[in-house]
């Protein structure tokens, strides 16, 4: 296998999704928003502009934003600050497994750069990604195509020939577009009848796409 793959991050290589759900809920229940919980599944895999927008879209244009995130960020800090973030089943072994086999690995993750690379750094993956986009790079973030053209091209890679591995509606609608054959491996969301048609495959755990990708 020569292809190159393209991981999203928080839901992917992160068991992320869940503390920050908790960290919405906690947030939302303090500022007493409604429907926090359906907001945030609209916002999953959104970068910070479109998540912006699509919050004062929804509590009107006079909405606190900086006060919501930066007290959903606070919470999240607060949550993972001593065992910090926790991987999902399989990363250590599938980002080894592509290294050894001389994949070309790539990172499309709608956080900030800031936030991504003290994540890999802090549990000591940054040095398998030849390449990292984040959603600070960016105009049009997820389901926008953009952030995975601007990864296929950091890698010098057409589109053609990288696999994207996502969880969210938003971030398999965006690697889709862009041309990529997307891996879908659910974590919070489950994928509908319409999301299953823009899939490549799915799996149960990034351990399951090892055994595919040696298929390969």
């Amino acid at each position: 296998m020569k292809n190159s793959v393209i991981f999203d991050m928080d839901g992917v290589i992160f068991d992320s999704e869940r503390i920050f759900n908790i960290a919405w809920r906690t947030v939302g229940g303090d500022m007493h928003l409604d429907g926090i919980e359906e907001a945030l599944k609209s916002c999953v895999g959104c970068n910070d502009t479109d998540t912006r927008a699509y919050l004062q879209g929804v509590y009107g244009a006079s909405f606190n934003y900086g006060q919501f995130i930066g007290d959903v960020e606070r919470v999240f800090e607060e949550l993972t600050a001593v065992d910090g973030l926790p991987l999902k089943t399989g990363v250590m072994e599938l980002l080894t497994w592509l290294r050894d086999s001389s994949v070309s690995i790539g990172l499309a993750t709608s956080t900030t750069r800031n936030n991504a690379e003290h994540h890999l750094k802090n549990a000591g993956l940054h040095p398998f990604f030849k390449s990292i986009v984040t959603g600070d790079m960016i105009k049009h973030g997820k389901p926008d195509p953009e952030i995975y053209l601007l990864a296929c091209s950091r890698l010098g890679a057409v589109p053609e020939s990288c696999f994207a591995i996502e969880d969210s509606p938003n971030g398999i609608k965006s690697a889709q577009s862009a041309g990529l054959r997307v891996i879908m491996v659910p974590d919070l969301i489950a994928p509908t009848p319409e999301l299953e048609k823009l899939l490549h495959s799915k799996f149960d755990s990034l351990l399951d796409v090892k055994a595919y990708f040696e298929t390969l």
